[in-house]
């Protein structure tokens, strides 16, 4: 009788079989957590009027923004980083579709309240 192994160590084997299957599952766990995301986000397309933004899309809240850039890269601004007149100001491009991606280079840069 043959010894019973784990997946784990079929897979440490070479048993292309469960190697397919794992790359498959993690695919598909990708897939969903995507597909999870996009579901609940509630984000904006960002218009890109000017057609050379490195912004995709926004959410605006009541004293904050939070802006995704084309890298994926998400960035909150909010009253205290860096302050409710910039935070305006940059609820006001995102909605015009335009200009917010230069407003964040050239005058807030990296005063942002967090970044995941």
């Amino acid at each position: 009788m043959g010894v019973i192994l784990s997946e784990n160590a079929r897979a440490k084997r070479g048993n292309p079989t469960i190697v397919g299957l794992r790359k498959t599952r993690i695919r598909a766990l990708k897939i969903v957590k995507s597909a999870d995301f996009q579901e609940n986000n509630k984000m904006t397309p960002y218009s890109n009027l000017g057609g050379d933004s490195g912004v995709s899309a926004y959410e605006i809240d009541t004293d904050s923004i939070v802006v995704r850039f084309s890298d994926g890269k998400h960035y909150e601004y909010n009253a205290t980083s860096p302050g409710t007149a910039q935070v305006d100001e940059m609820k006001a491009l995102a909605i015009a579709g335009e200009g917010l991606n230069s407003y964040i280079n050239r005058v807030v840069r990296k005063n942002f309240s967090r970044k995941w």
